[in-house]
């Protein structure tokens, strides 16, 4: 499983190691940088964006696949569960 944390701006603030070695990078590489830094297609981006925007507005999980090519060559299908992340004040 790849998993990942933005923060609102959509910058990634985690990386585990499967998705870091998918992207090809170390995490101080990855960490604080965007989807456009990062080379994402367009149309992942925009997806995921979308998905972003829905998770903040509503506090709810949102899933979406978009097919992806790794910068390693890797390509495929991926199912995307992206879901909000609460303090204990449930900010």
């Amino acid at each position: 499983a790849y998993i990942y944390i933005f923060d609102h701006e959509g910058r990634f603030i985690l990386a585990n190691r499967p998705l870091l070695q998918l992207w090809g990078l170390k995490a101080e590489q990855a960490i604080g940088e965007t989807m456009a830094d990062l080379n994402y297609p367009k149309e992942v981006e925009r997806t995921l964006h979308e998905n972003l925007a829905e998770v903040f507005a509503t506090g709810k999980m949102v899933q979406s696949e978009t097919n992806y090519t790794s910068p390693t060559g890797v390509q495929g299908i991926y199912e995307n569960l992206l879901s909000p992340i609460f303090d204990a004040e449930g900010k």
